[in-house]
């Protein structure tokens, strides 16, 4: 991934030396060369950027490594083994189980996600995917450079699996105004500078809000699994129903 970033002149750190060996880390390590700069939060709150701006150029960007053509011979595990999305019913049970999810709200939960990737499966191409693509993980340099790192979770799948978690950072959106406003002002700018995806706005919204339920899923049981933070939780499984209000009439 890094050497086909590096040859679409895509701006990531050198990897300076990098080990798969378990010595003396479990799961080997990457050094990385430094970079000057800021995250790309720190970089708007501070106003070294506009966020229209960011996000236009964060759009610009990320079109260009979705453009990477995937062959069947990379290395790279896809999101969704042969495009099906039955893996999200265990995690579901697994939650409901850990949380004490009623069957019907499980069920919901379930159906929405599967139901609605499902259904744009056909059009969906696949692409290279970041995977955690949130301004936390890029720097803004003094030159005005934003720089993508932390690509240790990257996997093919559709353009929304990195669209999504654009939009999932609201703490961070509410240092810059209210959250909602700042989200819809994000998405207008990264579409921008996207450019033509092939679906609808309503379309749009509904494949995010099911990428935004599977991460709530997974990230509340982190949650419960980790024993913490039990406000978080409950938080989540608002969220979670209040995406689920949206679709139920």
């Amino acid at each position: 991934i890094h050497k086909t970033l590096l040859k679409k002149n895509i701006d990531v750190p050198k990897i300076l030396y990098c080990s798969k060996g378990q010595t003396p880390f479990r799961y080997g390590f990457m050094l990385m060369e430094y970079v000057e700069g800021v995250s790309g939060w720190t970089a708007m709150r501070e106003g070294k950027i506009a966020l229209d701006e960011y996000f236009v150029r964060l759009g610009e960007i990320l079109r260009r490594v979705h453009d990477i053509k995937i062959t069947g011979s990379a290395p790279i595990k896809a999101t969704h083994p042969k495009g099906q999305y039955q893996w999200f019913k265990p995690v579901v049970k697994d939650l409901a189980a850990k949380v004490g999810l009623s069957n019907e709200v499980g069920a919901r939960i379930q159906d929405f996600v599967i139901r609605t990737l499902t259904l744009f499966l056909p059009r969906f191409k696949n692409v290279l995917c970041h995977c955690d693509v949130g301004p936390q993980n890029q720097i803004y340099t003094p030159d005005g450079s934003i720089v993508l790192f932390d690509w240790d979770l990257a996997e093919v799948g559709s353009l929304f699996r990195d669209f999504s978690v654009v939009l999932m950072d609201k703490k961070e959106m509410r240092y810059l105004g209210k959250a909602d406003d700042i989200s819809a002002s994000i998405q207008k700018a990264f579409l921008k500078g996207y450019g033509k995806t092939g679906f609808t706005v309503e379309e749009i919204q509904r494949i995010i809000d099911a990428h935004h339920v599977i991460s709530l899923v997974y990230n509340t049981l982190a949650f419960v699994e980790s024993g913490k933070n039990r406000v978080q939780e409950k938080k989540n499984m608002a969220l979670i129903r209040n995406i689920l209000k949206k679709y139920s009439q």
